[in-house]
């Protein structure tokens, strides 16, 4: 049984807070919707990749079991599993070999009280293995508290490329956990496929991720209309408190969208970060 998160923020705060930031103009090089992505993708990806990101994000909500069980049905080698479960900062997750060959690492999003503590921790900070930028301390404490566990996840599953991936708050795991793997050697050719991640750290942080990680990849459920309107997790934290995003945005957009189906633009927004939402644009891709 999956497990639902714990909203980060309440909604009676976000309707005060989301409509005092629109859209953050972005350069166009650097979108990419789902209608049109076939045609105008971003060098290396890869929707299939992109899919079971969001497949196996999703499924890191649930208990060890159900996570075996679900692999297992789909044909993965459990023998390179490794369920991540670090209780100080309550890190969950799991590394598994793909079919294709790729080692998937992915972390689960908010669940629990601890998880909108590591939220809360808003302030910017350099990490010991990346002075040069800062990011979400929160994240930061979290990443760092489960990479033991972590780093050895990944050498068991095999030579794999690494795939870095998570759904809300695990998206922003995820992107921390890449550019320390990058910074620390683990492996070659580290790829990131976010699921409605938050900003997750500084413009140094971003920049990091265009001559490191390029191959980085933020999906976002986005509709127009009358209005346009994102998932909402993906406008936290503003960038007026120092946080930038990272690497390409690819818009996944509900065929004629549902900007104006009459529902309260932020409850709307709220509901395009659902992870199920996600899987389901990303299977309309193929």
């Amino acid at each position: 049984m999956f497990v639902r998160p714990a909203p980060l923020v309440s909604l009676s705060l976000l309707r005060r807070l989301v409509p005092q930031e629109r859209m953050t103009p972005v350069r166009r090089d650097d979108v990419f919707e789902a209608q049109k992505v076939r045609a105008a993708a971003p060098a290396g990806f890869n929707s299939s990749t992109a899919l079971r990101s969001a497949e196996l994000s999703r499924l890191a909500y649930a208990d060890e079991a159900t996570i075996r069980r679900e692999l297992e049905a789909q044909g993965y080698d459990l023998s390179t599993f490794t369920f991540l479960d670090d209780p100080s900062n309550d890190v969950q997750g799991f590394v598994v070999a793909g079919p294709d060959g790729s080692v998937y690492t992915a972390f689960r999003g908010t669940a629990s009280a601890v998880d909108a503590l590591v939220d809360a921790r808003l302030c910017l900070k350099a990490p010991a293995w990346a002075p040069d930028v800062q990011v979400h301390d929160g994240m930061l404490r979290a990443v760092d508290a489960a990479w033991p566990e972590v780093q050895a996840a990944i050498e068991k599953a095999g030579s794999g490329p690494v795939v870095f991936t998570g759904h809300s708050l695990g998206g922003g795991l995820a992107q921390l956990a890449a550019l320390r793997a990058s910074r620390e050697g683990l492996r070659d050719g580290v790829q990131v496929y976010t699921i409605g991640a938050p900003r997750s750290g500084d413009g140094a942080f971003a920049a990091a991720f265009a001559a490191e990680l390029p191959r980085t990849y933020r999906m976002v459920n986005f509709d127009e209309g009358g209005i346009d309107r994102q998932d909402v997790i993906t406008r936290l934290p503003y960038e007026h408190c120092g946080f930038r995003h990272v690497g390409h945005e690819v818009r996944l957009i509900a065929p004629g969208g549902r900007a104006d189906d009459g529902r309260d633009f932020v409850v709307g927004s709220v509901l395009l970060h659902d992870r199920g939402e996600y899987v389901r644009r990303l299977r309309a891709l193929r």
